[in-house]
């Protein structure tokens, strides 16, 4: 074919060609970066802001778990975890098929119906094939703040602290389990700092 001066129509022949070696393999590799730390940290701001100027489609690891929005406990317990991350990966594949690029922010570690801090599985990181690992910190005394104008539930600073001091824990260990790069970063970096990292820009 030669560009045209005007329009150009595919006959019977080329669209066959074309059929034939259209790809059902997307163009682009997916890439999924995990987003993690404590609730009340912040991530899941700093993830929409991020989002706004890359490629990246922001999902909250919850949404995919609990897509009807049901509310959750003030608590933050989980009753479910397995359960949970079951769904949390078929669906994930289902977003990484929709938009190939997911900036997904979750956590490290949940609490759990005793209201004890549980990790999540490592298998479970393995099987979302990320990127990277990125964990979100804060002073516990915001976290805490955040949660009670967030929920209305006044948060104990100690166990906010120990949550926190456990979800930077188990992030580490992931990380060194599977293979995959780990940064950490204050909630008050800037968001374009935090996307130069996403998005590898100069």
């Amino acid at each position: 074919k030669t560009p045209p001066r005007s329009f150009c129509y595919l006959n019977d022949a080329d669209m066959k060609l074309i059929l034939k070696r259209k790809s059902v393999e997307p163009v682009i590799s997916p890439s999924v970066f995990f987003v993690g730390g404590v609730h009340g940290v912040g991530k899941s701001t700093l993830c929409k802001k991020v989002s706004l100027l890359g490629g990246y489609q922001h999902i909250a690891a919850s949404s995919l778990i609990n897509p009807q929005k049901e509310r959750i406990s003030p608590d933050k317990h989980v009753n479910n975890i397995a359960n949970n991350q079951t769904l949390l990966l078929r669906n994930l594949e289902l977003a990484k098929a929709k938009y190939c690029r997911v900036l997904l922010d979750g956590h490290f570690t949940l609490i759990n119906k005793e209201l004890g801090i549980e990790p999540v599985d490592v298998q479970i990181f393995n099987s979302m094939n990320l990127n990277e690992l990125i964990l979100i910190k804060d002073c516990p005394n915001r976290i805490a703040s955040r949660l009670r104008n967030r929920d209305d539930k006044k948060w104990d600073i100690s166990f906010v602290k120990k949550f926190q001091k456990e979800e930077e824990k188990h992030a580490k260990y992931v990380s060194e389990q599977i293979r995959v790069p780990l940064r950490v970063f204050n909630n008050d970096i800037r968001i374009t700092s935090l996307a130069r990292t996403i998005y590898r820009m100069p």
